[in-house]
């Protein structure tokens, strides 16, 4: 008795154990037929109708795989995005407090202090991106913890941003600009 195993699991299981019930009944079926041309023909049918079916089964599960890959881009891949971009956003918003206070003239300090509430806004729009992408509470509120670490970096920038607006030019050798940076960048490293 010729027996062929296929392990496919799914829906087409029932599919595949009749295909075996044909196969183990073929040589009883061989002395019937009588030709060997006719045995030839059968068994190519059925080789065929097999590698049909597996081929189907196949198809079946790489649109599976393809599902899961697509569903691994838009959470995982799209949040590591959304995070890298909000983390260059608060690298640049840093940055361009530091400048504000090394420029030569009113003009470009006040440039500059646009340019880091721009990246402030930048990280916080990424940030915003990346809380659906969460399935779980746990990622949901790490989240919400840096969101709260930004919102705390924002404004101790944004209090250093307002005394630099106010003041002349002749702050940047002043202590008191220079702790308030170092303390809005404290923060920052914890955010």
């Amino acid at each position: 008795m010729f027996a062929y195993s296929i392990f496919i699991y799914g829906p087409g299981l029932k599919c595949v154990r009749k295909l075996q019930e044909l196969v183990d009944k073929m040589p009883a079926c061989v002395s019937t037929i009588g030709t060997l041309h006719e045995t030839a023909s059968a068994s190519f049918l059925l080789v065929a109708a097999m590698s049909a079916l597996t081929g189907a089964f196949g198809v079946q599960l790489l649109g599976q795989v393809n599902a899961m890959a697509v569903k691994m881009f838009n959470q995982e891949v799209a949040g590591v995005r959304h995070a890298s971009q909000a983390q260059a956003h608060m690298m640049a918003a840093g940055r361009a407090a530091a400048n504000a206070l090394l420029v030569a003239d009113k003009g470009t300090r006040i440039s500059e202090i646009y340019f880091m509430r721009d990246h402030l806004d930048g990280a916080q729009a990424e940030l915003e991106k990346l809380k659906p992408l969460f399935d779980n509470e746990e990622g949901r509120l790490a989240v919400e913890e840096v969101v709260l670490s930004t919102n705390r970096y924002a404004e101790a920038l944004e209090n250093y941003a307002r005394r630099l607006e106010t003041e002349g030019m002749q702050v940047s050798a002043d202590p008191q600009y220079l702790q308030a940076l170092a303390d809005a960048q404290a923060i920052g490293e914890q955010a």
